[in-house]
């Protein structure tokens, strides 16, 4: 086994992904160079897998692209990786924007492509200044949260009578008591778990393959004791923590696709609209917040790089929401007082 084939079998989506670049009919050393970037990008620099196919499928395009002559600003069509300039990178940028893709998949796809020059250069394959291209500015979203009342309900409609009831219980009581990424979760196993009586806790492994530890309370560590004592009955011989109990995937992983459906599925029941699993992780990191008051505490509970991520959960907390200068530090700073510093038909203003 070579190692291309080593990484395909490692994950579905790479190997979905190692067959689009093989069947893509763009030159045989593009799709040569692709693939060596990719076994770089996974055993060189033990990048997740997600991270594997979003960097694949972004070359892929990129390459595509020059094979189809959509970026022929020189009057030359389908050129070679190697010889695109920053020039080719605007004309790709261009058609992604006139196929309506969102600022985020275009940021994505632009960074995917920057990498791929980052190693050509390392390896010498070429000399441009394509990790030099700029990607269109993201928005900074505020994440939201799911209420206390939504909540309650999620979790009162889980059927604790049955195995799947049992399943999807666990899987929100994790979500939300962890904070982990979907991502993070798709990929778990057993081994991962700690569990004791009263605490338990789990290694994740984050962005760029950085592993934490995790831990979480006695709720938790209940729920998935119970899901533990169904999954012996459906597993199928391989240790993923969460798996599938119907369909033709019974008893394999539950995926991303698996998880999504777990937070619709209580929702719709609830009566509620779902807004996807990332909530519950901003749920996590406000009420971690709200108890410790402690940013880094969340920033590395979290796996974030960049405490400013960070701060883009914590500015939804009702604290700090509600945090403000009082009314007697004001008049300290001022000297005076402000209701009677002011004209009387105001401050009589009902």
């Amino acid at each position: 086994m070579n190692a291309i084939e080593m990484i395909a079998d490692s994950d579905l989506g790479v190997k979905n992904t190692v067959a689009a670049i093989r069947a893509s009919g763009i030159k045989q050393t593009d799709i040569d160079l692709i693939l060596e970037w990719l076994v770089y990008l996974r055993i060189n620099r033990n990048l997740s897998p997600n991270t594997i196919v979003n960097y694949g499928q972004a070359q892929l395009d990129f390459a595509v692209f020059l094979h189809n002559g959509g970026a022929a600003v020189d009057g030359c069509d389908d050129i070679d990786m190697v010889a695109a300039t920053p020039a080719h990178a605007d004309e790709w940028h261009k058609h992604l924007a006139l196929g309506k893709l969102s600022v985020e998949t275009r940021a994505l796809r632009l960074s995917g492509m920057r990498q791929f020059y980052l190693w050509a250069d390392y390896k010498g394959y070429c000399v441009s200044r394509m990790h030099a291209v700029r990607g269109p500015k993201r928005g900074q979203k505020i994440p939201k949260l799911y209420s206390d009342r939504e909540l309650q309900e999620f979790f009162a409609s889980c059927d604790l009578k049955t195995d799947m009831g049992v399943r999807d219980y666990a899987v929100l009581m994790f979500f939300l008591g962890t904070g982990a990424r979907r991502v993070e979760v798709e990929r778990l196993t057993l081994n991962d778990l700690q569990l004791n009586v009263n605490m338990g806790g789990v290694r994740l492994d984050g962005k760029g393959s950085k592993e934490r530890m995790v831990a979480f309370d006695k709720p938790v560590v209940d729920a998935l004791n119970a899901w533990l004592h169904v999954r012996a009955e459906y597993a199928n011989g391989h240790d993923f923590l969460f798996i599938a109990l119907n369909g033709r995937t019974k008893g394999e992983p539950l995926g991303a696709h698996g998880l999504d459906g777990v937070i619709g599925r209580v929702a719709k029941c609830s009566g509620n609209v779902s807004e996807g699993l990332h909530r519950l992780r901003a749920v996590f990191a406000t009420q971690l917040y709200e108890e410790n008051r402690d940013i880094e505490l969340v920033r590395v509970t979290l796996g974030h790089n960049d405490i400013n991520t960070t701060r883009r959960y914590i500015a939804i907390s009702p604290t700090a929401r509600s945090s403000r200068m009082s009314a007697a530090r004001l008049r300290k700073l001022t000297g005076v007082d402000n209701e009677q510093s002011l004209p009387r038909w105001v401050s009589q203003k009902t």
